[in-house]
Parts: C-alpha cells; sequence; structure tokens
C-alpha cells in the first residue's frame, strides 16, 4: 500500500474545478516537497483518464481515439498502459497522500463507483472526498452559459427536468462508501465568500496547510462567465448561419469571438424568469434531502431576482457587435495562420541552404559549424508547426 490517504475532489461541475486543478497542477511540485501531496502530473483534470479506466463499458473518449484505440480491446490495452504509467509515477512519489481532481466521478453509478473505491484501497489506507455543490440558481445560470459558448440551445428546458435528486443519490453513494467522516461538502458561494476564499477552503477541506495559498499564489480563474450584454451579443453570433464549429480552424475563431464576448463588461447574467419559475417545482425534492441530510440550505422562492437574461441590448446593438466581433476574430485568425505559414516557407529555404552547406563542407569543422546552425533550426521548426496547429485548434 503506497499512500496514507487517498483525496477524491469531484466537483461537482461549475464550482471552480477547472481553476483549482489549474492551481494544483502548476504548483504540484511544492506540493508534493512541502505539504506532503502528490498530484499526478498526466493531466490538471483526471476525468478523462479515470472515467476510461474505472466506467463501463469502457468508453471511447477523446484519450482513446488519439492512441488509436476504437475497439474493447484497444481501448482496455491503452487504458492498462497509461495507468502503468501513472503508477509509476506514484511509485516515485515521496508523498504519503495522494489527490485526485476528476468531476465526472460525482456522475459514476454505483457499480463503476464501488470498482473505483475499491481500486482506491489497494493503493491507499483512507479515502477521503472534497465535493462543492452550488445553488440551483447559480448552477443553472453557468449551464445556459455553457450551452451558448458550445453553440447549443441557452433555453434548454432539459436543464430543468434534471432536477437535483440525481445530483443528491450521487452524493448518498460516495458518502455511504467512504464513511460520513471522511466526506466533506460545502456550499461553492458560501466557500468564495468566506475569509479563506475557495482555494483556503478547498486546502482546508483537504487538510492542507493553509501556507501553501501564501506561497503558491491565488487561484486563476478559468472559464469565466459572460455578462447579460457579452452573452446577448454571442446569442446572436451563434444564430448566423455562417458561423460553424465543426472543423478546427473555425472552432480556434469561435473560440477568439467568445473571448471577445466575455470582454463586453454589464450586468451579471442569471436565469431568466420563465426558467426561476419552474425551479421551485423541480428542485424542491432534492433540496429538501440536501437541508435533511447534508445541512444545506437553498431558498428556491427567494433567490436573487432573476436577472437580464439575454434582453439587455436593442437588437440592432447586439447585431452591429456580433458583426464587429465576427469580422475581427475572423481577420486576425487569417493573418495570425499566413503569418506563421510565411515562417514555415523561410524555415524550409533555410534548410535547404544548410543542407547544401553541409555537403559542401570540407573539414570536420566546417561540418560541425553547420550542424550548429541546423540543430537549432530544426527545433525552431518545430515549434512553428506546434503553433500553427495551435492555431487550428488542433489537439
Amino acid at each position: 500500500m503506497k499512500f496514507r490517504e487517498l483525496i477524491f475532489h469531484i466537483g461537482l461541475h461549475k464550482t471552480g474545478s477547472t481553476s483549482i486543478q489549474n492551481w494544483l497542477l502548476k504548483h504540484r511540485e511544492l506540493l508534493e516537497r512541502k505539504y506532503d501531496i502528490y498530484y499526478p502530473s498526466f493531466a490538471a483534470n483526471h476525468s478523462f483518464h479515470f472515467n476510461s479506466w474505472f466506467h463501463a463499458p469502457l468508453p471511447i473518449n477523446h484519450l482513446n481515439v488519439q492512441d488509436g484505440a476504437f475497439t474493447p480491446e484497444a481501448v482496455a490495452e491503452a487504458n492498462a498502459r497509461r495507468m502503468q504509467e501513472f503508477m509509476r509515477e506514484a511509485e516515485a512519489s515521496t508523498a504519503s497522500r495522494v489527490l485526485i481532481s476528476a468531476e465526472t466521478l460525482s456522475q459514476f453509478h454505483a457499480e463503476n463507483l464501488q470498482n473505483l473505491i475499491e481500486w482506491a484501497h489497494t493503493i491507499a489506507g483512507r479515502v477521503r472526498v472534497v465535493v462543492f455543490l452550488r445553488h440551483p440558481g447559480e448552477w443553472l445560470a453557468s449551464l445556459m452559459q455553457e450551452n451558448l459558448k458550445g453553440k447549443r440551445p441557452v433555453d434548454d428546458m432539459s436543464l430543468i427536468r434534471r432536477g437535483l435528486d440525481s445530483v443528491v443519490d450521487s452524493l448518498d453513494r460516495w458518502r455511504e462508501l467512504v464513511g460520513k467522516d471522511a466526506f466533506h461538502l460545502r456550499d461553492f458561494r458560501e466557500a468564495c465568500e468566506s475569509e479563506a476564499g475557495l482555494l483556503g477552503t478547498f486546502c482546508s477541506l483537504a487538510q492542507i496547510s493553509p501556507e501553501v495559498t501564501k506561497e503558491a499564489g491565488p487561484l486563476v480563474r478559468s472559464n469565466e462567465s459572460l455578462s447579460a450584454e457579452g452573452a446577448t451579443v454571442l446569442a446572436v453570433i451563434n444564430a448566423r448561419p455562417d458561423i460553424t464549429i465543426h472543423d478546427w480552424t473555425s472552432l480556434s475563431a469561435y473560440k477568439r469571438m467568445v473571448q471577445m464576448c466575455r470582454e463586453i463588461k454589464g450586468h451579471r447574467f442569471t436565469v431568466p424568469e420563465t426558467f426561476m419559475q419552474k425551479v421551485p417545482v423541480a428542485f424542491k425534492s432534492g433540496v429538501d434531502r440536501l437541508k435533511a441530510d447534508y445541512g444545506i440550505e437553498y431558498d428556491l422562492e427567494n433567490y436573487d431576482t432573476p436577472g437580464h437574461g439575454l434582453s439587455t441590448l436593442t437588437s440592432e446593438t447586439a447585431e452591429s457587435l456580433a458583426k464587429l466581433i465576427v469580422r475581427i476574430a475572423n481577420s486576425s485568425h487569417a493573418e495570425e495562420i499566413t503569418r506563421e505559414k510565411a515562417r514555415t516557407t523561410q524555415l524550409r529555404e533555410e534548410k535547404k541552404a544548410l543542407k547544401l552547406a553541409l555537403q559542401h563542407a570540407q573539414t570536420e569543422g566546417e561540418r560541425s559549424l553547420v550542424l550548429k546552425l541546423v540543430n537549432p533550426l530544426l527545433k525552431f521548426e518545430r515549434s512553428i508547426h506546434k503553433r500553427i496547429k495551435r492555431i487550428h485548434g488542433d489537439r
């Protein structure tokens, strides 16, 4: 048994998980050296790896696609290889505690979760869980924005039909398997507004010294929300038939458009009133269970006044801003690709000249001098190709 303790951070979704994960990965060496925490290096978000390892049936996710694994046998082989790499790194760690952050684990069904916990006990003597939960109104607003940024309907009523009961069912499964004393659930807003903040609260629940936040610095916010005005403009962009995100190039340009919409300041985006009218009925059962079983109380009737949604700009203003953003994003995208391709062409010519010089080199000293120029040029060429792939959104 390698570790004294394994800590699972399981989200929930839309509770700052990405920011926490990026912070943990960035400071993983400090956490291991001074705070006795091993955070696996294979990703900031461990969701895809653990979902692939412990989800049945075996999923064909992007990790397996990258490996060319499209059959159950190939997926199993890829999973085994990645698990071996993970365990080799874990064995080399000097820490006595390991921290896994993967919000998709909160959605595991009973059998998959049982398999995960059984595995956890093979590498650690104790298992604990840290999880944050968000008020249904805030959670819906965040999901609506996620839909908007993914070019999905912002007014998808299936968000309401999800309710909270399935979430509470998942929390119950986790608490039953790890034990009440090892299950730590906190309200997201309460954590953010506390003196310690979200990061300090997380470290406290994970029993990491608060000194780490002073030494490593604060969280960098990820997936920042759009203002109501920014959301309005993005909704107009999404409605344009000429905007597509089906290929990597257009996806990269679309990401630029989303980022520009994020920079539009204005009112806080909240759930439209048509949605909030349905929330008390849809979420009442789950909210009652949270209060009774976990001591977390949410007021659905007197929640923050439903906000501006997508109605704070006139249609003419939103349309003009949308056209401007599309033009700027596409122009900037095309210019960057053109610049990088021009660099690649220049590098190709320089390589030809250096190869010719190498062929004509008469002495070992001359060849050595040419090679000193060739190697950095090849390295620079590889970096150019990586940048072009990044511009296209290729992963």
